[in-house]
């Protein structure tokens, strides 16, 4: 391994450059993040790269330290400052751009994140009655129908820290999803193609 010193990255102190074999991850992605107050899972969409934040009425959202996990070996920054998860605090009363740093230092990806104030839990579908999303609560089967069966979706489905779980892509309707194999608790459903987008609860009992 040869090791060497770069110039400065987002006015940090130096990072070493690193040649190695195999050679370090260039990934530049949020793969999960938490903020405190919030009400209801974050919504990570890794194809804008943006992250939506859902928080309760009356949460101080100006010094919010956000819990994350990056790609391995990645590091993250806001305005030029590198952010530790849990305890690096921001103001999140507009959108917040992160700048996220691969392992081998040569590639970087900005997220946007944006913070909605909720009145609860409960989540209000973007387009009303295009799915049906059944039974709720489950404990083994979920069933996600719509009128339109012809029109491909991807499923993504997040727990309620944010942390997604598992992803379906390009499926159609019906469709039959197996909840058993995870704990009691709340999920979310998040329904999408480039023409609708629909975020559903569903409780796990």
């Amino acid at each position: 391994t040869i090791s060497f010193e770069s110039n400065k990255v987002f006015g940090t102190p130096d990072y070493p450059c690193i040649i190695s074999n195999p050679p370090l991850n260039i990934e530049t992605n949020i793969e999960s993040i938490s903020l405190p107050g919030q009400v209801q899972a974050c919504m990570i969409d890794p194809v804008n790269k943006t992250v939506a934040g859902f928080m309760a009425p009356g949460v101080q959202l100006t010094g919010l330290a956000a819990n994350f996990i990056l790609s391995d070996g990645a590091t993250a920054f806001v305005n030029g400052e590198i952010q530790e998860s849990g305890l690096t605090s921001n103001d999140f009363t507009s959108s917040l751009i992160y700048t996220i740093l691969s392992e081998d230092r040569f590639e970087s990806s900005e997220w946007t994140i944006g913070i909605t104030i909720s009145s609860g839990l409960e989540i209000t579908n973007k387009f009303d009655g295009r799915f049906n999303v059944f039974p709720n609560p489950t404990s083994d089967v979920v069933n996600i129908v719509n009128l339109d069966a012809n029109q491909s979706f991807d499923l993504f489905v997040y727990n309620i820290i944010g942390e997604e779980l598992f992803r379906i892509t390009k499926t159609y309707m019906p469709a039959k999803i197996v909840m058993s194999d995870y704990p009691v608790g709340i999920y979310i459903f998040r329904l999408s193609n480039p023409n609708f987008l629909e975020l559903h609860k569903v409780i796990v009992k």
